[in-house]
């Protein structure tokens, strides 16, 4: 017992004697600090609109114009501003059209807008609001939105209350010009004499173009009776909805005039349609659909004058090498040059049947309604990663 006590003192000792030793720390690599987010440009502030189909955003040169209805207690009246490729106003808003009222204290106002540049022309039509009176009118003027001619009034009916914000006039240009499609007075279907349909005309913009009579007629119309018209290809196309069997269908028209051949199409049958619009190597029809998992947008590619149709699959944003892809279902497109109407091929929860959108080469910009005001969003590629991009 003595023995192992003094081995252990001894050891103690020797122990005692010695330096302490560590081991050192490892040491951090060295980080290298995320370069900060430059500032982002402010958007055009949001603006008095008449509703949520009162505004429409198109492309001129290098620009984008708003074109906002005026709700009456400020007048009415059209008014456009010009926005630049991410948003930013740039000068001053001007009068399209003046306000005017009847002395009754209602000024008209411009429920619904639907707006077109082609050939140095901007092309704006609108559905005018006065009470529970309805008319459709058209303007030409310049592709910088700054001096327009007279109105032309197009049509007058009552206000139908199964509309909604949208599907009562749209815009189409080609080489010849612009063509107007909008909602006339109901009448007999079909031109037989029998029963009342919702009815919609034609007509061209511009001097010495002859007006084209009434040509397509809708027994029971969807909210959004005319879905849109575009032209792929030299092929025009435009779609008009109707309910039948208590359910939405959309039919699909096109058109081609060399050689001349026309074909018709029921598509999106129990969905409710968002636009028609080029896309990829045709035209891109697309709608709100009840899908197995719940709702769904997806459409159909059509082209060759719908001789050639394929599915669409849910629309999807997303950057790839800082360029913005739109991907839906098998096909997948780069933007590039400036474009607008694009609205049906964004997720739905980027923009809405009743929204406006455009590429703007640099960011896709959407006009949507905000309470009493038309105000914009912003989504581009952010180092890497598509998002939303406005303050």
């Amino acid at each position: 017992m003595r023995g192992a006590l003094t081995l252990a003192l001894v050891l103690l000792a020797l122990g005692c004697d010695d330096e302490p030793t560590s081991s050192p720390l490892p040491r951090e690599a060295p980080t290298t600090p995320e370069e900060p987010a430059a500032p982002r440009p402010q958007l055009a502030a949001p603006k008095m609109s008449a509703g949520p189909g009162g505004f429409d955003l198109v492309i001129s040169g290098d620009s984008v114009l708003w074109v906002i209805g005026q709700p009456s207690r400020t007048g009415g009246g059209i008014e456009v501003g010009t926005l630049n490729a991410l948003g930013e106003a740039t000068g001053a808003w001007r009068t399209a059209v003046p306000g005017q009222s009847d002395g009754s204290g209602l000024a008209p106002t411009a429920v619904e807008i639907d707006a077109a540049v082609v050939q140095g022309r901007l092309g704006i039509g609108w559905v005018e609001q006065q009470g529970l009176e309805l008319r459709t009118k058209a303007v030409l003027g310049d592709a910088e939105g700054r001096t327009f001619g007279q109105p032309r009034g197009l049509s007058e009916r009552p206000h139908d209350p199964r509309s909604g914000p949208r599907g009562s006039v749209a815009l189409v240009g080609d080489g010849t010009g612009i063509t107007v499609l909008h909602r006339t007075p109901d009448g007999a279907c079909d031109g037989s004499g029998r029963g009342s349909c919702a009815r919609f005309g034609r007509a061209n913009l511009g001097e010495g173009t002859p007006s084209r009579g009434d040509g397509y007629s809708l027994p029971e119309p969807c909210a959004l009776p005319l879905v849109g018209a575009t032209v792929a290809n030299e092929i025009r196309y435009h779609a008009l909805c109707a309910i039948e069997n208590g359910g939405p269908r959309t039919m699909l028209f096109a058109i081609q005039f060399e050689p001349r051949y026309a074909h018709a199409e029921p598509l999106l049958e129990g969905c409710e349609p968002v636009g028609l619009t080029p896309f990829a190597d045709g035209a891109a029809i697309v709608g709100d659909c009840q899908g197995d998992a719940g709702p769904e947008r997806r459409g159909w590619l059509v082209s060759d004058a719908a001789r050639t149709m394929a599915s669409l699959g849910t629309p999807e944003a997303r950057c790839e090498e800082g360029r913005v892809h739109l991907r839906l279902g098998d096909q997948d497109v780069t933007l590039g040059a400036p474009r607008d109407g694009i609205e049906a091929l964004l997720p739905a929860a980027m923009a809405g049947s009743a929204d406006r959108a455009v590429w703007t080469g640099e960011a896709i910009l959407v006009a949507t309604q905000l309470g009493r005001e038309s105000a914009l969003r912003r989504y581009a590629c952010d180092r890497g990663v598509f998002r939303r991009t406005d303050p």
